[in-house]
């Protein structure tokens, strides 16, 4: 088993990674990720029924890239599955 890390514009990289294979991955983490959860069909927060692995998140207070809206949309995807 592996763990993924992504920083930055490549936080969702370690989200979807661990949704993709969910047998692989038993933690994913996302430092200062953006874009976590958007409309496209690709969007990081999509992934979350797929996953088993542990997801950490870490964001700034207060980051263009990590709007409130978004980081709603993002914990509703991951309380809706159950992931910790």
């Amino acid at each position: 088993m592996a763990s993924a890390v992504s920083f930055c514009m490549r936080g969702g990289m370690a989200r979807i990674s661990a949704g993709t294979y969910p047998d692989r991955f038993v933690v994913a983490a996302s430092f200062h990720g953006g874009n976590l959860a958007t409309d496209a069909p690709t969007s990081p927060h999509l992934f979350a029924p797929k996953s088993t692995a542990e997801i950490n998140l870490a964001a700034a207070e207060n980051d263009g890239s990590y709007p409130p809206a978004m980081a709603a949309r993002l914990e509703s995807a991951l309380m809706q599955v159950n992931v910790r």
